[in-house]
């Protein structure tokens, strides 16, 4: 965490934007819960903040990225705990088409940033990771070959290989 910290530092240093998530020994159960922190960090949004200025937010950053995205907000808000109703596009969709919608639209925040500043998404802890945000990972791991996204993931050693671990640009600094 130390080697983390320092890396954070000198990233921030060169105008990187960092998103930072961690898992929790209890977190295996808990869906995208280190996502939950990077969401909400995206969206500036606060602690203190109301459900309404939270839903202001949300929905002012998606006007900015893409007006489109719109319809998609009670797909973006469940995983953030901001309930926006159902519209006709996102009422009847199956929970598959509807994680896959909200991995498309998390890869896209993070692409939109990457445009302005490279991008750096950090998750300690990944040993405690619950199996959708690791999927969200490897699909992130999948698509960003050509994107100015670093992701840095702090574990100890895991049983099996994991696919993000497979890639050609995947390196590993065991202490």
């Amino acid at each position: 965490s130390r080697l983390v910290q320092e890396i954070i530092k000198e990233l921030k240093n060169a105008n990187f934007k960092v998103f930072e998530g961690d898992c929790v020994s209890y977190g295996r159960s808990l869906s995208y819960h280190p996502w939950i922190n990077i969401l909400m960090d995206f969206f500036n949004i606060r602690p203190m903040d109301s459900l309404k200025k939270r839903k202001d937010k949300i929905l002012q950053s998606i006007k900015k990225i893409d007006p489109k995205l719109i319809d998609w907000l009670p797909v973006i808000g469940e995983v953030i705990g901001v309930k926006f109703p159902e519209n006709n596009l996102t009422k009847f969709l199956d929970a598959k088409i509807r994680k896959q919608r909200f991995f498309d639209i998390a890869f896209d925040l993070l692409k939109y940033t990457s445009r302005k500043n490279p991008v750096c998404v950090t998750i300690e802890d990944l040993h405690w990771v619950d199996s959708v945000s690791l999927e969200l990972i490897n699909y992130i791991g999948r698509n960003l070959y050509d994107k100015p996204i670093l992701l840095i993931l702090v574990f100890r050693p895991i049983k099996g290989k994991v696919e993000f671990m497979e890639k050609d640009f995947y390196n590993p600094i065991v202490l």
